[in-house]
Parts: structure tokens; sequence; C-alpha cells
């Protein structure tokens, strides 16, 4: 049962990141795929965080990988926060190929 669990939130994570990925490539805004990929990342990599502790059982990697799991919860937005801020504060927001 614990598996079976494990490896729904493998899945779910999986979809969050490949939902991710699209958004970042269909949209043309720099700051809505930075939105977009800051928020899916973060939902994926959780899913995958919690579905290895479960799958791995209680352990001490379990403790390193609830740790890991809380630091990206704590760097990602902040990263991601820092780059948007960045590309506001110097008004040169990149362009994508194919955009005007």
């Amino acid at each position: 049962m614990r598996e079976i669990i494990a490896y729904l939130l493998f899945f779910i994570g999986l979809i969050f990141m490949s939902i991710g990925v699209y958004g970042i490539w269909k949209n043309q805004s720099f700051f809505v795929s930075i939105t977009v990929s800051s928020l899916l990342d973060t939902m994926g990599f959780l899913c995958f965080g919690i579905g290895l502790v479960i799958y791995l059982g209680w352990q001490m990697i379990s403790l390193k990988v609830i740790f890991l799991i809380g630091l990206f919860l704590f760097l990602n937005p902040l990263a991601s926060h820092m780059l948007a801020k960045a590309a506001n504060t110097s008004k040169t927001a990149p362009q994508k190929e194919g955009s005007k």
C-alpha cells in the first residue's frame, strides 16, 4: 500500500513538472513564465519528495529528504523572486525567441 501511494505521488509530481514545462514553453512573457515555473516546480518537487519519504519509510535518509524539501520550499520562491525583481528593476526583461 505504501508503494502505491508513493508511485501515485511520483506521478502527480511528474504531471506538475510537465505542466510547468509546457507553461514555460507556451507563455511569451518572462514574468508569467517565471511564475509558472516557480509554482509548478515547487509543487512537483514537493510531491516527489513526499513520495520518496513514503517509499523509503522512516530512515535516516528520509530525514535528509525532508530537510531538502524544506530547503527547496524556501529557496525556490526566493530565487524566482530575486530573478523577477532584477529583471523588473533593470527594465530589460529577457524576451523569448519569436516574441515581439
